[in-house]
């Protein structure tokens, strides 16, 4: 069964964007959906190049909208005996020798539920390229399997399972599921390397969503020299005023870590203006575009823990977990390596350091005399006791809410003609600010269905997948010709379709 309509060569411009991607054995992407996600087997879940481009961006496909700067593990082991028998009372690794330590990749497998549609232009096959796997049984619509081992220090086999949908309620965000195991293998070769053992461990992701690239590198539009972000956390009872979605758990809340782009009160007047040649103070949360308006960096990025277990020898979900829900400096104590309150394991496992939500007021951070920038979240658990062979598992979400893209657009033109005294409808700083801050509710809607998602052991309601496409340009018009193929994975049945495409 096929369907056909033509449309102007314009209007087919704006409805098809094809964007060709390469691709390698050692990275895997949650391509599909409105979440992308690039992960690298090495424990850094960015892209190859550090510092160039970050490895989730959102929407999927805008331009430019890269929206963090990194997302990796960190482990801390005490009482951890080492190689050479001797006892090591702080270990620290992360995957970069920030510390001690880096990672082996041993495997990683993408799984697609769907082949790719085909798409053909003018005889010109342009399907969007993936390499993996594809599994009909998977039950989201693309799934990652990969592991990692770390090296120099502790000797922990860290195994993630990675899931994302295209299903429009549930394309914001990720679900990671993390085994830790200690092996106690710590060299390029398989075998434990040091003596039978029990160690403390505990764990955290680390992640700064920073500012978007479309506002941070684009200084010509934005203005946005350094940005300034702001992360903290909330509970989803105390925010949303409602209970969660799954009701039955013993994990009745979430406590979401998140970050989102503040005002930089340093420039106080878009780039290529000075003070005097502009009436009003440049007021850039959410960044808007002083040439058009668009909110450039409207995001809200956050983290909950799902799950965690109560210890090695009991897998049952551990409510009290997360332990930590801080946040570095990530310029002044860079990754923590200088602690100005606590030490690195009570940072870590005791909840009595978590800073107040309202810490402007509690001295922490970023202050306007600070200028502090690039807040850094963490969600961490512990403390754990492993044997050798012991092992334990969290699961997490990480997403993204905002405002809805066209109101980037539409809102944007009016602030754009209230800052620059122009007729048509206008919104002030205030109206500006109040409907950015919305996004933070679509963040913790996306991490109550995550939970949500969880419960039902990944497995969410599913949409039509792409249909195939094929086009074929004619005078003053575009022929585009869709269907459905059985071989692509997707039973087409013999009703149904028809009345979703009409």
């Amino acid at each position: 069964m096929k369907k056909i309509f033509t449309v102007s060569a314009i209007g087919f411009f704006l409805l098809l964007l094809i964007v060709s991607q390469s691709y390698s054995q050692k990275v895997a992407k949650h391509d599909l959906g409105k979440l992308y996600v690039t992960i690298t087997d090495n424990a850094w879940m960015i892209n190859e190049e550090w510092g160039k481009t970050a490895q989730i961006q959102y929407p999927n496909g805008f331009y430019r909208r890269e929206c963090m700067k990194f997302w990796m593990n960190m482990f801390m082991a005490k009482n951890w005996i080492n190689a050479q028998g001797s006892k090591e009372d702080e270990t620290i690794w992360t995957p970069e020798k920030t510390y001690t330590g880096t990672a082996l990749g041993l495997h990683m497998y993408t799984y697609n539920r769907f082949t790719r549609p085909t798409i053909i232009v003018d005889g010109n096959n342009i399907t969007q390229p993936f390499v993996g796997r594809i599994d009909n049984n998977i039950p989201s619509d693309v799934y990652v399997d990969y592991k990692f081992r770390t090296i120099d220090a502790i000797g922990i086999e860290s195994h993630h399972e990675t899931w994302t949908y295209v299903n429009e309620n549930h394309d914001d965000y990720i679900i990671v599921k993390q085994n830790l195991k200690f092996t106690g293998d710590i060299n390029n070769t398989d075998g434990q390397d040091v003596d039978n053992q029990t160690i403390d461990f505990a764990w955290f992701d680390a992640l700064c969503f920073d500012f978007c690239r479309e506002s941070h590198d684009n200084l010509s539009r934005s203005g946005w020299y350094g940005g300034h972000s702001w992360a903290t956390w909330d509970s989803y009872v105390n925010y949303m005023g409602k209970p969660l979605l799954v009701t039955d758990k013993p994990r009745n809340d979430l406590l979401i870590s998140y970050e989102y782009q503040v005002d930089d009160f340093q420039q106080k007047s878009p780039n290529g203006y000075t003070e005097a040649d502009v009436s009003k103070y440049y007021e850039s949360t959410g960044v808007p575009d002083p040439k058009t308006g668009m909110f450039l960096s409207p995001h809200y990025g956050g983290i909950a823990i799902l799950h965690a277990d109560k210890s090695a020898l009991d897998g049952s979900d551990d409510p009290a977990m997360p332990k930590s829900l801080a946040y570095l400096l990530h310029n002044e104590n860079y990754w923590g390596k200088a602690w100005p309150w606590t030490g690195f394991w009570d940072y870590i496992v005791d909840p009595s350091n978590r800073p107040k939500e309202k810490h402007i007021e509690e001295g922490f951070g970023y202050n306007e005399t600070s200028g502090m920038q690039n807040q850094l979240m963490t969600q961490g658990l512990g403390p754990y006791q492993l044997s050798i062979g012991h092992d334990i598992t969290a699961v997490y979400a990480i997403g993204i809410g905002m405002i809805d893209e066209d109101l980037c657009y539409s809102e944007g033109q009016k602030w754009y003609n209230w800052y620059w005294d122009l007729p048509g409808d206008k919104i002030d700083d205030a109206q500006k600010n109040s409907l950015i801050s919305t996004g933070k509710d679509s963040l913790f809607q996306s991490m109550n269905r995550a939970y949500w998602a969880y419960n039902r052991n990944m497995d969410v309601p599913d949409p039509l997948p792409a249909p195939d496409i094929e086009v074929t340009s004619g005078p003053d018009q575009i022929k585009i010709e869709w269907s459905y193929s059985g071989d692509r994975g997707f039973n087409d049945p013999d009703t149904g379709i028809e009345d979703f495409l009409e």
